[in-house]
């Protein structure tokens, strides 16, 4: 009888956590780029790193603001300032990375890994090695603390 109180329990318990994440929107494991259109969400935050052989802004975390699903404010989390609009296309809003993932054939590249994030389905980090024999020509996007506004 304890026993089934605690399964019971501890059932309810995961179904009731589970139910108050993400502000009653489903959210797919893996999103492809038609699910998150049909989510509608336009206006969100998260912060991302572009991972290359490339200048700064590249190699750190940026604070990214996107309304009406296009970027509007991108700031340096290390230098706490905000970065000139015309590095707002080395960045890629949420509707981009799956753009991005959907263009890779992981068999004509040399490496893809991607990882999705466990809550929102989103890439939340992306590698690809697009020719092993050609230095500093990968590129990864890290993207994590997604939050829609």
């Amino acid at each position: 009888m304890k026993r089934m109180f605690f399964y019971i329990s501890s059932f309810l318990l995961v179904f009731l956590i589970s139910s108050c994440k993400n502000e009653s929107i489903n959210f797919p494991e893996m999103l492809t780029h038609s699910q998150w259109q049909a989510l509608n969400i336009e206006n969100y935050e998260f912060e991302q790193r572009v991972v290359c052989f490339c200048a700064p802004p590249a190699g750190r975390f940026h604070k990214i603001t996107v309304e009406s699903g296009a970027i509007v404010e991108i700031i340096d989390l290390d230098e706490e300032r905000s970065l000139p609009s015309d590095n707002f296309s080395f960045f890629k809003t949420i509707s981009h990375l799956l753009e991005f993932v959907e263009s890779i054939n992981p068999d004509s590249v040399a490496i893809f890994n991607i990882e999705y994030d466990s809550n929102f389905g989103f890439p939340s980090s992306i590698y690809v090695d697009y020719d092993h024999r050609i230095a500093d020509e990968e590129i990864g996007y890290e993207t994590r603390n997604f939050k829609v506004n």
